[in-house]
């Protein structure tokens, strides 16, 4: 298992290499709309236990990892409460 500052690199390395091969901005930029639409409500549903949280704890998810060649789009990115994202990062890479 890598050190966490060093799997932070690579981590954006990839982003960047994705970035530039599909020539889309990266992730933190592609999901503003929807968590500027979250901050605008105040809350947000998290897709996967359908609570609704205030807008400080739902964070903006990937539904498939841009690590696995998936594409950076607003189709691709979901709301998720912190702990079911929690939930799915580990599940996705086995923390």
């Amino acid at each position: 298992m890598l050190p966490k500052d060093q799997c932070r690199r690579v981590m954006q390395r990839e982003r960047l290499r994705v970035t530039s091969e599909v020539g889309m901005f990266p992730a933190w930029l592609e999901g503003q709309r929807l968590r500027r639409r979250v901050d605008e409500r105040g809350s947000g549903w998290c897709d996967w236990c359908l609570n609704d949280f205030p807008a400080d704890v739902v964070e903006v998810d990937h539904m498939r990892p841009l690590g696995t060649g998936r594409t950076d789009t607003d189709g691709n990115v979901q709301v998720l409460c912190v702990g079911c994202h929690q939930l799915k990062t580990g599940t996705e890479f086995g923390m």
